[in-house]
């Protein structure tokens, strides 16, 4: 039986969006003059709950205070063995049929689990890698980032949220840099694996460090030396 409780990433997601739609209501072009009275009274009541009880009406058990990514993943795994149990077709890698899957199975928007769900998918069936998939969450190692823009050029550069709960802003600050709170549909969620899969095709070779270096460093003043004295 599927539990009804949330858990705490989905609860914070929820107050995301939240902040989110509010900041955007105060940002819109031609927003009414009494937008921002609503939205500030919005934003009053949301600085009244308190992180800690969030946390303890939530279904989460293992709890990572101090690795949000970690939370979100943990919480997924979680919800995601409630799911009931389904058949992946039988070609492997980025095949026509299980594109053909994954259209029918993740259509319109999808919720945040959805939106892992479907690149974990991907990861089931061979068409990314498990270090893709982490990177398209925005919880790998790279915990890849950009800039995020709405369509009237205007760029969010924050969320404001009125609370003295550190918890709360960390959170949301969290889900407004990750990829996943951006990819809202299957089309988007495959821009961002060619957008990670680009990252590593032009990532570039790591720097020597340390005695690496050093000894890079003295050769290369050994190999100048012995050409002046050849000449």
């Amino acid at each position: 039986m599927l539990s009804t409780t949330p858990y705490l990433s989905q609860t914070m997601w929820g107050v995301f969006s939240t902040c989110l739609d509010m900041t955007k209501s105060l940002n819109a072009p031609g927003a009414k003059a009494g937008a921002s009275s609503l939205v500030s009274a919005q934003f009053e009541r949301l600085a009244t709950i308190s992180f800690q009880d969030l946390l303890n009406s939530s279904n989460t058990e293992r709890f990572y205070p101090d690795d949000l990514g970690k939370q979100v993943m943990a919480d997924y795994y979680a919800w995601k063995a409630q799911r009931p149990h389904r058949n992946l077709p039988d070609s492997y890698g980025d095949t026509e049929e299980n594109r053909a899957f994954l259209q029918r199975n993740f259509y319109g928007e999808l919720s945040l689990y959805e939106r892992i769900y479907a690149l974990d998918t991907m990861r089931e069936m061979g068409m990314i890698t498990a270090e893709e998939m982490e990177e398209a969450v925005g919880v790998g190692e790279h915990t890849l980032r950009c800039m995020r823009s709405e369509g009237n050029g205007a760029a969010y550069h924050g969320i404001g949220m009125p609370t003295r709960d550190p918890d709360m802003q960390k959170w949301v600050d969290f889900f407004f840099m990750s990829n996943i709170a951006w990819r809202t549909n299957l089309s988007a969620l495959y821009d961002v694996v060619d957008d990670v899969r680009d990252f590593y095709n032009n990532a570039q070779p790591a720097r020597p460090t340390g005695g690496q270096e050093l000894a890079e460093d003295i050769q290369s003043t050994l190999n100048t030396l012995t050409s002046r004295k050849a000449s």
